[in-house]
């Protein structure tokens, strides 16, 4: 059972254990953890769970927490590399009679929702822009 989780263990774990494994074999009693190695253990946890990471590193999960940039930030970060519109054909969809609905959420959990009928002169690019950076 054992060999099966050590197995499981993602090959950039395994890279930060085995540097954990290096120091804690060279460290002298009670010495603090260096800076690079906690550095290397919050990387890891852009893709992994904090659990995931400090149970693989045998490390305290709550020191390890307290570390880890809240989760908002990490969210806005990875946001920040998708799009934030689609553009889509309208084709032969009527100006007198369309219908639109249109949901955002912004990151700190703000909503947005615009439903439209008829012929929209609103900007909805601009609109959501503002609302995104969080302007009035």
């Amino acid at each position: 059972m054992r060999r099966k989780r050590e197995q499981e263990v993602p090959v950039e774990i395994k890279r930060v254990r085995e540097l954990f494994a290096r120091w804690r074999e060279s460290r002298e009693k009670l010495s603090p953890i260096p800076e690079s190695l906690w550095e290397s253990a919050v990387q890891l946890t852009q893709s992994y769970s904090v659990y995931r990471v400090a149970r693989a590193l045998h490390l305290d999960y709550s020191a390890l927490k307290k570390r880890v940039p809240p989760q908002e930030k990490r969210a806005r970060a990875k946001s920040e590399s998708r799009p934030l519109f689609w553009e889509m054909d309208a084709g032969g969809i009527s100006s007198v009679s369309a219908e639109c609905l249109v949901e955002m959420e912004d990151p700190r959990g703000a909503k947005l929702k615009i439903h439209m009928k008829g012929k929209g002169d609103l900007d909805l690019l601009a609109l959501s822009q503002c609302f995104l950076r969080g302007e009035s």
